[in-house]
């Protein structure tokens, strides 16, 4: 495998550039990649989790869900 298979993964983190950890486990998994070590695919794949959980926790809980591109009144349930 090459640090072309995750191109994703490298514009996420650079989203939290701000993150010291995030960078350090980027980088480490951009050596093991080039290095055709397994665990590599492990990696990415948490990455991509926890990238997504940020993701979906950010739109708001389950009992009041945000929802994107709808007018407050569509939102409320009031269509006016």
């Amino acid at each position: 495998m090459t640090t072309d298979w995750c191109p994703g993964i490298r514009e996420a983190c650079s989203h939290w550039r701000d993150a010291p950890m995030l960078q350090q486990n980027l980088e480490a998994l951009e050596q093991t990649l080039d290095q055709d070590n397994d665990a590599s695919i492990d990696c990415a794949k948490t990455m991509v989790e926890v990238v997504c959980r940020v993701i979906v926790e950010s739109l708001g809980h389950w009992t009041s869900p945000i929802m994107i591109g709808f007018a407050d009144s569509e939102r409320k349930g009031t269509h006016e």
